[in-house]
């Protein structure tokens, strides 16, 4: 399919906010996506084997590069592959790290949950998934890793067939793409590698990392003491230098004697284990009996549904367990982890012990085992009765009813995407259904389970049954139950004939309107019983509920929670009187208006949190008998003032009032809670802090962004010695008060947006534990002298200090500051200390205008890995910069015409060996550059656009691992060397003396070239062999060059061509003279389509072309309408603007995966169309689309003979 566009146009410099915003948008998205994967602390022997890894791996090389890394379980595989991953993730804009790819492929959201991440990860969040449809999410995924340098790590995959199924197949990914797998099976990577050589096994630990690594686990040093060093090594010897081994059994010895040592040392060489799951099992038998019980539940039943450590706690206690002791010693030794978020996480090995322990408890008979949680054997031998009173435990997950309405949506979407009868079938009948589901019940709908059946399980104490449909009566089920999830429950009052003994019980996320009436009997049965022994009850997300019943009767209940309970509007009095609640929930009932006003009663009360219940406006005046209260958040509520007896809350730390705007002003009594921690204002309208606040001692975080009224803080603000965070962020403080120099515990300060603060105070030096200071965008003039007393301070930001004209001297002494930031400042010089920075990895001087040069010191910055230093008047570089051997990115583009230019770079400049990227765009360079510029051997970015510079030194193609070269509007620059075979992208538009070009026949990674306006330029050597090229740009150049490309270029280039631009306004015959309505061959699928247009510039505004330094046309986009709706739009890939009247064309392909092709069904429209953006004024003259269906045998050959016409007619 072809469209072709005759456009005439003219610039402007404004941006529309929508594309400003995207662009910010997907730049933080980019950094976000820096963060790294949580490597294990302490990972002996990593480093090496990482080495290995990327060695492997060869960056440098062309082509796609697998890598699966096999061996035992426990031997490290995940963690190796997390550690390459984080050393990778920078030099790729587009990776990916799934973890898990086998249990997660076991998961109710299975393949597609999985290509979920695959496909918002590449593609930087501008892609989603299709629920519901595998086949679709792998032509995108396609479509992404065909364009895209990707970097994919898949840990334990499971199956050879699975990565195909995810749309990981090798022949799509663009070249220089990396993937990564991990398996436990080396089969499973064979028919993903080439070779042997893309197959890496973990490598065990040798003996002298084995024994460091047990040594640190159970000594908690890297080596054993003499003591302890003969029976390490004899246990280390037996443990076969697994990982997992060693710290597992290590953890177990730790504190104990070395008699107890030699024991579990006769005790291993007794039963030589021969695998990881026996060393493990041995760790298990040390537990005693409710520790096992513990380990046993958490590894078969809850471990897999990433609980809190407070709610399993609350779990395990409900069956009368020491939960909190038990998991403590779990994770001593090791067989057990909390992770960050405070949730229990557990090794699969671990995990799959603790499971192949409850199997063996008999391997015929599933119902005679203590614990069960595979969905299928569940089923089974419920509805066979096939269970004994051996089972303890049930967990039963079924998956969640998507909304009947966003069902019939998605039909009648698809039928608007794919119009035909048998879509317009298929939405008429999920219409019908989504009718007759409203005279449905929720039993009709999911899947039904029987009381009865659990008759025989008299010992079930922990039950999960979430979604499902459960009929008949509940006293059949056993007495022992002590936790019931029942996610989703369709009744509409929970049943009155329950266990008596259930402690937790959890009905989130279900349509019940009634919790239970205060009289409820059923059956002779005394429902207050129940009631009576309940310990924590969850109702989240339970929008029906409307009201709570009289909670009197719950004498042991300390857990509540109601958030998303939008229904509520008041809570029941008898809660005020509840004096075991502990815990409160109330978030997110935006209807709650009321609150019990006698809570006399709850004395144990220890938080409560009403965060977002937008109409709640007060709380009762008796609050100060909540004495226990630690935790308190009102955040976005409509409260406008706090009760005075609210400061009797002696026991208060965390109070929050973020975003309750009606609050102005806080009362003198608020210093009295002297327990307080934690304290938020942000996003309030207070005018000011009460003296009294400095009374809080207790006070560790204060945060008061968004203050805008806030013009100043108290002196007694000194007083809060434990303060380590103060955020004052978008505040209009004027002035610190000089207290503030007391605070020796503060840690962070962060001054941002504060537009009226001009100075910090003289004695600065009182902030002695201050890591992060934030000045950014203050009028601060300068800094005290003092400020180098700040002796642990790592990070000092003065981004848009745009009055700040000097750094103190004294700055050298910040002996830890690793990240300054002065961009934007009036600096005219640094002050010669800032080399004594040693530990100084990022400076960032950017749009400093006034600073000159650099000081000799500079050189002594000896970690220096990223320097900064676009927009600044530097004219000369010192000699000692070349001995800023770590240096990795220097930036120093000049893009003002009124900045002073650089007069040329040292002699030193070629001594930074691991340069990666170099940007000196506009810096004045001129004459020649040096030959020993091959010296920068790891260079990958060159940027030396807008230079005056004749020639490049011929040793260029010495630089071998450079990747990007960037020349443009190099105007006095007259030839190319040879360059380097690594190169991807060679941009040298607007060199209008360019008249040479070497050789490029050695390119073989060279995928995009500009040379747009390159006037004197006649020929390209070497084009016909560049099997890599995918975007050939010379727009503006002389006509005559147009014979020398349609000689070189092959037709297997042209196939691979996705964008062309030449001289030339002739159209191709096949182009007709309306808008291409696209109607479907029954047997030819349609392969490509080629958007073409004829561009020419208005003369009138090719001087503001040059002045704004446009690369491209961004605002033509092709579009397909369907049923006079645009489905589907995106941007074409225009570079180069010509500077020249005369018309130019441009050819845009795209390929089958792409939307503008997969999408298009008969009757779809494509036409092009101009969006407001940079440009103004274009008017599509004509349109002349074409679509031709090939024969079968044309296919292969049809692309690159209809760009070979294209040529010939040009």
């Amino acid at each position: 399919m072809f469209l072709l566009i005759k456009l005439n146009f003219k610039y402007n410099g404004s941006d529309e906010s929508e594309d400003v915003i995207q662009r910010i948008a997907l730049q933080v998205w980019s950094e976000l996506k820096n963060t790294p994967e949580y490597v294990v602390k302490l990972a002996v022997g990593l480093d090496s084997r990482v080495d290995k890894v990327i060695e492997t791996l060869d960056l440098r090389s062309q082509g796609v590069r697998f890598l699966g890394i096999h061996g035992t379980p426990g031997i490290g595989k995940t963690t190796l592959a997390k550690a390459v991953f984080n050393k990778l993730v920078v030099k790729f804009k587009h990776r990916c790290y799934v973890s898990n790819v086998r249990e997660q492929l076991c998961t109710k959201e299975g393949l597609m949950g999985v290509q979920d991440k695959l496909i918002s990860d590449l593609s930087l969040k501008t892609m989603l998934p299709v629920k519901e449809d595998n086949v679709v999410n792998r032509q995108k995924i396609k479509m992404i890793i065909n364009v895209n340098r990707v970097l994919v790590v898949l840990d334990d995959v499971s199956e050879a067939g699975q990565l195909e199924k995810l749309g990981i197949v090798r022949e799509w990914f663009v070249d220089e793409s990396r993937i990564i797998v991990t398996s436990r099976n080396v089969n499973v990577l064979h028919d993903f590698a080439l070779n042997d050589r893309e197959l890496y096994e973990a490598e065990e630990l040798d003996p002298g990392e084995s024994l460091e690594l047990f040594s640190i686990h159970a000594l908690g040093r890297t080596d054993p003491t003499q003591e302890f060093r003969d029976v390490s090594e004899r246990i280390v010897s037996l443990t076969g230098g697994l990982p997992l081994a060693l710290e597992v059994f290590g953890s177990s010895l730790v504190k104990k004697t070395k008699k107890e040592w030699e024991d579990a040392l006769m005790k291993l060489k007794t039963f030589r284990p021969s695998n990881l799951q026996q060393v493990l099992k041995f760790s298990y038998d040390g537990l005693d009996d409710q520790e096992k019980t513990v380990f046993l539940d958490l590894s078969c039943l809850l471990i897999q549904m990433n609980l809190k450590r407070e709610d399993v706690v609350d779990i395990l206690e409900g069956c009368g367990l020491r939960a909190e002791l038990a998991i403590g010693n779990l994770v001593t030794k090791s067989l057990l982890k909390i992770t960050k978020d405070k949730e229990l996480w557990m090794h699969d090995q671990i995990r799959d012990m603790g499971r192949q322990i409850v199997i063996e408890e008999s391997f015929q008979d599933t119902g005679e085992r203590s614990r069960l949680w595979d969905y299928e054997e569940i089923m089974h031998v419920l509805r066979h009765e096939n269970v004994t009173d051996a089972v303890r435990g049930i967990v039963l997950d079924i998956e969640k009813p998507p909304l009947c309405s966003l069902v019939i949506k998605s039909y009648w979407n698809n039928f608007k995407r794919n119009p035909g009868i048998s879509t317009f079938v298929r939405y008429v009948k999920e219409k019908f259904k989504g009718l007759l589901s409203q005279h449905l019940t929720d039993e009709d709908q999911k899947p039904a389970l029987q009381t009865i059946w659990f008759k025989k399980m008299v010992h079930l104490k922990l039950l999960q049954i979430n979604y499902a449909n459960l009929q008949g009566n509940f006293k059949y089920m056993s007495s022992e139950l002590r936790w019931l999830q029942w996610k989703g429950c369709s009744q509409k009052t929970f049943p009155a004939t329950m266990p008596e003994q259930i402690r937790v019980l959890d009905l989130s996320e279900s349509r019940i309107e009634h919790l239970w009436y205060s009289d409820q009997a059923c059956w002779g049965f005394n429902f207050n019983k129940v009631v009576g022994n309940l310990v924590v009850i969850n109702l989240y997300g339970c929008p029906c509920l409307k009201a709570l019943p009289d909670m009197s009767g719950h004498r042991h209940l300390k857990k509540l929670t109601l958030e998303l309970c939008m229904g509520l509007t008041k809570i029941h009095e008898s809660i005020g009187n509840m004096s075991s609640l502990v815990h409160l929930n109330l978030r997110r009932c935006s209807n709650l208006v009321d609150f019990p006003r006698d809570v006399t009663g709850m004395k144990g009360l220890r938080e409560l949190l009403l965060s977002e219940c937008r109409k709640f406006t007060g709380l009762p005046h008796d609050v100060r008998s909540m004495t226990s209260l630690i935790q308190l958040h009102l955040d976005n509520t409509a409260i406008s003032e706090l009760p005075e007896y609210l400061f009797h809350l002696s026991q208060l730390e965390d109070l929050s009032l973020q975003s309750c705007y009606q609050i102005t002003r806080l009362p003198e009594e608020i210093g009295s809670l002297i327990s307080l921690k934690k304290f938020s204002l942000s996003h309030t309208n207070l005018k000011e802090l009460p003296v009294s606040i400095g009374s809080m001692t207790s006070l560790e975080e204060l945060s008061l962004y968004s203050c805008s009224s806030l013009t100043a803080l108290p002196e007694s603000v000194g007083r809060l010695k434990s303060l380590t965070e103060l955020h004052l962020n978008s505040t209009s403080i004027q002035e610190l008060p000089s207290s503030i120099c007391a605070l020796s515990c503060l840690k962070v300060l962060s001054l941002e947006m504060c537009h009226s603060l001009v100075k910090l105070p003289d004695s600065v030096a009182g902030l002695a534990s201050i890591v992060d200071l934030k000045l950014t965008n203050t009028p601060i003039k300068s800094l005290p002298d003092d400020i180098g007393c700040l002796k642990f301070i790592e990070k000092l930001e003065m981004t848009g200090c745009s009055f700040l004209e000097k750094l103190p001297e004294s700055i050298g002494k910040m002996s830890n500051l690793t990240r300054l930031t002065v961009a934007g400042a009036d600096l005219i010089q640094l002050p010669e200390s800032i080399g004594e920075l040693e530990n100084l990895t990022w400076l960032n001087l950017n749009n400093c205008q006034k600073l000159c040069s650099l000081p000799e010191s500079i050189g002594s910055l000896g970690s220096l890995c990223v320097f900064m230093m676009e927009e600044t008047a530097v004219t000369c570089l010192p000699e000692s910069f070349g001995l800023l051997g770590d240096l990795r990115v220097l930036k120093m583009k000049k893009s003002s015409n009124k900045l002073a230019r650089l007069s040329e770079l040292p002699a030193s400049f070629c001594k930074l060996s691991n340069l990666e990227e170099f940007d000196a765009r506009t810096c004045g360079i001129c004459g020649q550059i040096s030959n020993d510029f091959n010296k920068l051997s790891k260079l990958e970015i060159l940027n030396l656009g807008y230079n005056d510079f004749h020639s490049l030194p011929v040793t260029l193609e010495g630089l071998s691992a450079l990747q990007k070269l960037l020349l443009r509007n190099c105007t006095e620059l007259r030839s190319l060397p040879q360059l380097p075979s690594t190169l991807v992208e060679l941009n040298a538009a607007d060199c209008y003396e360019l008249m040479c070009i070497s050789d490029l026949s050695n390119l073989e990674r060279l995928q995009e070239i500009q040379l747009a306006n390159c006037n004197k330029v006649i020929d390209v050597p070497g084009l016909e062999c560049l099997k890599s090229l995918r975007r050939l740009f010379m727009g503006g150049c002389n006509k005559a060059i147009k014979s020398a490309v349609r000689r070189r270029l092959r037709k297997a280039t042209l196939r691979n061509l996705n964008n062309l631009s030449v001289p030339g306004s002739e159209i191709p015959d096949w182009f007709s003279q309306a808008a291409v309505t696209f109607a479907a061959h029954p047997n030819l699928a349609i392969k490509n389509v080629i958007v073409a247009l004829v561009v020419s510039v208005d003369p009138r505004v090719l001087d503001e072309i040059r002045v704004h330094q446009y690369p491209g046309i961004t605002d033509i986009q092709a579009c397909i309408f369907r049923l006079g709706e645009p489905i589907f739009r995106t941007t074409l890939y225009l570079m180069g603007v010509p500077r020249t009247q005369e018309d130019q064309l441009y050819m845009c392909r795209f390929k089958a995966y792409n939307p503008l092709v997969s999408l298009l069904k008969g009757g779809d429209i494509i036409k092009g169309e101009w969006r407001r953006g940079t440009v103004t004024g274009i008017e599509i003259k004509s349109q002349k689309p074409s679509i031709c269906i090939p024969e079968a045998t044309e296919l292969f050959s049809l692309h690159g003979s209809m760009m070979s016409k294209v040529l010939q007619q040009l």
